[in-house]
């Protein structure tokens, strides 16, 4: 793992093997990322929290998203810091009912890998999550962005405060934890990401007061959008894109719409 590492970006042959990756961190996890500023109480708590098989399958699912990266530091911070999240959405969710989901590697697969399948469609601009609830997508798609800014906002204190304890314990310096109404934030984003909780139609009619010419509302939806595409007023120009998710034989789409 050390000599692929050191060995310079643009002549590595490949991406980082995965048995490679996964013995290398699985070795290492205890020593040298224990000393890094992103080792959090949360990552150290990953084998107390979380079954150490749920682990393995987490780590190969994760990786099977972002396999394509070279920098091995960026890959390793990303695994860490995405699993950390999933141990203490674990921990806190038995107290404060966060998310429905309580299977640990149930979270992996619909919140974490349902996240980062968005990943190739999000652009590099500032980026507002409305109606994060536990953060998602925004706290995993801000680890995967470390240089992007990102604002979660949601009306659920119980939720806000949850996700500012993460966005601590991770280290996230690049995200911003308002609680509120999307009715009353007044920001203009590059772009706007949301699971989607209403049509498409009810949706801008929201956020049309924060969109600008050039801002993108990017909608993830569980059902076929053709029809609500269809009937979008003129203004309004839309684009949907089917999203793979591993380990989830669900549809998923990605519709992404602006400013005609």
């Amino acid at each position: 793992l050390a000599a692929w590492a050191i060995w310079p970006s643009s002549a590595r042959p490949c991406a980082l093997p995965l048995p490679l990756a996964a013995f290398g961190l699985l070795a290492i996890w205890g020593s040298a990322l224990a000393s890094t500023a992103w080792a959090t109480n949360s990552f150290l708590a990953w084998m107390t929290t979380l079954h150490w098989q749920t682990v393995l399958i987490c780590f190969v699912l994760v990786y099977s998203q972002i396999r394509k990266e070279r920098d091995a530091r960026y890959l390793l911070r990303m695994l860490v810091l995405s699993l950390a999240y999933v141990a203490l959405l674990v921990k806190r969710n038995q107290a404060y009912n966060l998310t429905a989901i309580r299977d640990p590697q149930e979270m992996v697969t619909r919140h974490l890998l349902d996240s980062l399948a968005v990943l190739p469609h999000l652009g590099e601009g500032d980026t507002l999550d409305v109606g994060t609830g536990a953060g998602i997508p925004g706290i995993i798609l801000a680890v995967a962005r470390p240089q992007q800014a990102f604002v979660l906002l949601d009306s659920n204190g119980k939720k806000t405060r949850f996700v500012r304890q993460a966005r601590r314990e991770l280290g996230l310096d690049n995200v911003e934890v308002v609680h509120g109404r999307v009715e009353q934030y007044r920001k203009a984003p590059s772009q706007i990401i949301c699971r989607a909780f209403a049509s498409l139609s009810d949706m801008l009619a929201l956020m049309t007061p924060i969109m600008t010419d050039n801002t993108r509302l990017l909608a993830m939806k569980a059902a076929s959008t053709e029809e609500e595409l269809a009937t979008l007023p003129t203004q309004w120009q839309g684009r949907h894109h089917t999203l793979t998710v591993p380990g989830l034989d669900e549809p998923r789409t990605l519709v992404v719409v602006n400013k005609a």
